[in-house]
């Protein structure tokens, strides 16, 4: 049995959420330099952003997330892309691309906004 089912769902769902609300990244990213979304996402996923929103924002993640389940999960990640699609429009290079999403989610300062927008 494949215990990472609910893990290939959510990514799934993600994908398709990111093709739907953020049309020109995903056509960018992945139609034309074949960056997966999973390989971005997955850990966000895993950790539901444990590991890069300050603490003292955090519990307000952890509070909407409790409240609206997975749906506030995607609703960050889809801001966070839409944050980011104006610099990732402009890169055209695939280790580009991954590095810059993660660096931008990890030196992240104004969750405040973001976990606002989202909701």
């Amino acid at each position: 049995k494949d215990n990472l089912n609910g893990l290939a769902e959510r990514n799934r769902i993600i994908k398709n959420l990111l093709a739907i609300k953020c049309k020109k990244l995903y056509d960018h990213m992945v139609n034309m330099y074949d960056v997966k979304p999973e390989m971005l996402v997955t850990e966000w996923v895993l950790d539901l952003f444990s590991h890069t929103i300050p603490l003292a924002q955090y519990k307000d993640f952890l509070s909407r997330f409790i409240k609206h389940k997975w749906k506030y999960l995607y609703q960050v990640i889809i801001q966070l892309f839409k944050e980011m699609t104006i610099f990732l429009v402009k890169i055209d290079d695939f280790g580009d691309i991954i590095e810059f999403v993660k660096k931008y989610v990890n030196n992240k300062t104004d969750w405040k906004t973001t976990l606002f927008e989202a909701e």
